[in-house]
């Protein structure tokens, strides 16, 4: 129960999978003396390749790396801080009686209310890396989203200044477990996982665009321009493990033999190696 309570967290981008997750892991540790553990904080329904971390979000731009300090979003930070005292707080409390879990439910309610605008904010620099056209083009339209986003959203412009977003499940993962993964003051490292446990799809380089959109497939080549376009969907899963991970850690993933094929491998395997 306290393995299951504090220490475990998942995400899936099908809706049906967190919530049987979340009935197995209530079936495991059913105790008649003691109420369903609280989960509803650990596992998320999203995409774990499809999101922004918080700087790229505060920058507003897929390109963090510059040297500029000036926030273009400068209410993400403190969001962002209120989210994590709360999760925080819901990771306190013991979930010993009806009680206690209605405390962490009412938290996590806030932790929603916040995680709104934060959401709808990454889920809009989604939107333009996937839309059409070329990086100039992408530029205007981050642009003129951005300047409707130096304030808070709220209320109805969360429902109406943007018509579409992306469409797609996503999942910004320094926004929504930032508890976790947890930026230092001087932004060189992340707290992170000591374990990442998964069975990652695995889909041919040419095929990712056929099952999962053009649009998709250029976003995963924009994010990581090192990963070859013939890699295997495995090989972005590979990767974001690695980034969501702490040192030491251990990552244990089910694939594919194709990634001991060239371009797979490349941008994997050889890529953790070469990062030691």
């Amino acid at each position: 129960r306290i393995v299951a309570d504090r220490c475990l967290y998942g995400v899936d981008r099908n809706a049906m999978a967190v919530e049987m997750a979340k009935l197995s892991l209530w079936l495991t540790t059913l105790r008649k003396d003691r109420p369903f553990t609280f989960l509803d904080h650990a596992l998320r329904h999203g995409d774990s390749l499809l999101g922004v971390t918080e700087r790229q979000l505060e920058m507003f731009s897929m390109d963090a790396s510059g040297q500029s300090e000036a926030l273009l979003l400068p209410w993400v930070p403190e969001y962002v801080g209120k989210v994590r005292n709360l999760r925080q707080q819901i990771a306190r409390i013991p979930s010993h009686d009806p009680e206690a879990i209605r405390r962490k439910q009412r938290l996590f309610d806030q932790v929603r209310e916040l995680e709104r605008p934060l959401k709808f904010a990454a889920d809009a620099l989604v939107a333009c890396e996937l839309s059409d056209g070329n990086a100039r083009d992408k530029a205007a339209r981050r642009a003129v989203i951005q300047s409707t986003l130096t304030e808070v959203p709220s209320g109805e412009r969360l429902q109406s200044t943007f018509k579409e977003l992306t469409g797609r499940p996503t999942f910004h993962w320094e926004l929504e477990f930032p508890d976790i993964l947890n930026q230092t003051m001087d932004r060189c490292c992340v707290f992170g996982f000591d374990a990442i446990v998964g069975n990652p799809p695995f889909l041919g380089g040419r095929r990712i665009s056929t099952y999962l959109g053009d649009d998709y497939y250029r976003y995963l080549l924009s994010a990581r321009p090192d990963i070859s376009g013939i890699a295997d969907l495995l090989t972005h899963f590979i990767r974001r493990a690695s980034e969501l991970t702490s040192e030491p850690s251990v990552i244990a993933l089910v694939l594919s033999n194709s990634v001991t094929e060239v371009d797979t491998r490349r941008g994997s395997l050889d890529a953790l190696m070469g990062s030691g």
